[in-house]
């Protein structure tokens, strides 16, 4: 048997570095803060299901599944990506302007910036659309900063960064204009898009499909200058990316769809809520196409939420944050395993000292 000492795993990571205490113990009241944020606005708290049959379909995404049985029958069961579908049902059947605030699960994804498993804050305003939530988002970060470290500046990575609002709004295709030197407004074709990007200077650019092109240009050119000495709000995206969003009225070619970007990180995904079944029918199907071409599992289609769209559905915003980043960002962290009780780190290194 092994004498060597064990790896700082667990409570020993936490008793032996001061610092990171004081890191959890300030997602402590940030979790208190929040919580009164949306009670005195008169939003009611739903606790959503952490598993569930239906889970979202978005192609990138790597749902966790288990199984679970009365003891007659066994469902297969998925842990949530996100708690939308849930909320958005209980909306249909009449609940009011509500908030939940809980954990979630995404597979493959570790980074400073990423946990498989992960807090987000989620609501949705009745009679709101995407530009209401953005001034919520903008609000409640500044006071969360106020009432947790004194101050609407916080410290990222040696850089100070005012969060008072309100935060710049810049749109999708503003911002791949002034960063990636794209228009992408007018090259809608895959070749055209592939032609002004080496016009732009990425002779790196082969046969990549306009979506996959995107997001290579956003990661490399643009993100990196978002949030940065203020937040941004990053608004109105391509309507390929519309995802549940509603198109924009007066411009159906962009989605009434926002992300806020704090120092470069992205913060939370807003949008004006497609209430359109027949539409959000075309999206799903469309998503599974998308997997099956991944290679990946084409998930079923949530019936009972396209039958909640139909049934009624308000007219409303919904937005969702990621808890642990806002609070890595307030704690000045810079790895969310720095804000997380139990990363996927410990369970690693909990794994290596117990393997047979």
């Amino acid at each position: 048997m092994s004498t060597a000492s064990p790896k700082p795993t667990s409570w020993r990571r936490i008793a032996g570095d001061a610092s990171l205490r004081r890191s959890l113990l300030l997602r402590c009241e940030a979790l208190k803060a929040m919580r009164e944020w949306f009670w005195a606005r008169g939003f009611v708290e739903i606790d959503p299901p952490v598993l569930a049959p239906w889970v979202g379909m978005e192609p990138h995404l790597v749902p966790l599944e288990t199984r679970m049985s009365d003891g007659k029958r066994t469902l297969r069961v998925f842990h949530q990506t996100s708690p939308e579908y849930a909320l958005k049902k209980l909306l249909a059947a009449g609940m009011p302007d509500c908030f939940a605030l809980g954990h979630v699960f995404r597979d493959g994804e570790v980074s400073p910036l990423h946990n498989p498993e992960f807090m987000l804050l989620e609501w949705y305003s009745h009679g709101a659309d995407y530009t209401a939530l953005m001034d919520d988002t903008a609000g409640l970060t500044a006071e969360l900063a106020v009432k947790l470290g004194g101050s609407p500046i916080i410290d990222v990575r040696g850089k100070q960064v005012d969060l008072t609002p309100p935060w710049e709004r810049i749109t999708v295709a503003e911002a791949m204009q002034r960063w990636a030197g794209v228009d992408i407004e007018s090259a809608t074709s895959d070749e055209d898009f592939r032609a002004a990007a080496r016009e732009a200077g990425n002779e790196w650019v082969t046969n990549e499909l306009w979506e996959d092109l995107f997001f290579k240009l956003f990661l490399t050119h643009v993100e990196p200058h978002l949030g940065s000495p203020k937040p941004v709000i990053l608004c109105e995206y391509p309507a390929r990316f519309a995802a549940l969003a509603r198109r924009k009225p007066e411009n159906p070619l962009v989605a009434e769809r926002f992300e806020a970007y704090v120092a470069g990180v992205e913060l939370c995904n807003g949008y004006s809520e497609l209430t359109d079944p027949v539409e959000q029918r075309q999206r799903l199907e469309a998503e599974q196409r998308q997997r099956a071409a991944l290679g990946a599992e084409a998930l079923p289609v949530d019936e009972d939420f396209l039958d909640a769209l139909a049934g009624g559905f308000p007219a409303c915003a919904g937005n969702a944050l990621g808890v642990d980043r806002l609070v890595m960002l307030l704690a000045g962290e810079t790895d969310i395993a720095r804000v997380t009780w139990f990363p996927f780190s410990v369970m690693e290194e909990w794994a290596e000292r117990h393997r047979q």
